[in-house]
């Protein structure tokens, strides 16, 4: 959370092998709603781990990382 620039970032990690990102940003999106913080002015960013994917997501402040982008 930058308090300055009201930008938040949520992040999960899946150690696990085809991970569908789509439904994981999905799930991510609904538990950051309970993050009571600038909730109508933040500016929201998200990252998926995983050791590697079946689906990425493709979007603006989206990442997808798995782990041979991290070596």
């Amino acid at each position: 959370m930058n308090s300055k620039t009201k930008r938040v970032l949520f992040a999960e990690c899946k150690w696990q092998e085809k991970v569908n990102a789509e439904q994981v940003l999905k799930e991510l999106k609904e538990k950051s709603r309970y993050v009571d913080w600038n909730i109508q002015e933040r500016e929201e960013y998200y990252v998926i781990f995983s050791k590697n994917f079946s689906k990425r997501v493709i979007q603006e402040k989206v990442l997808c990382i798995d782990i041979n982008e991290i070596k």
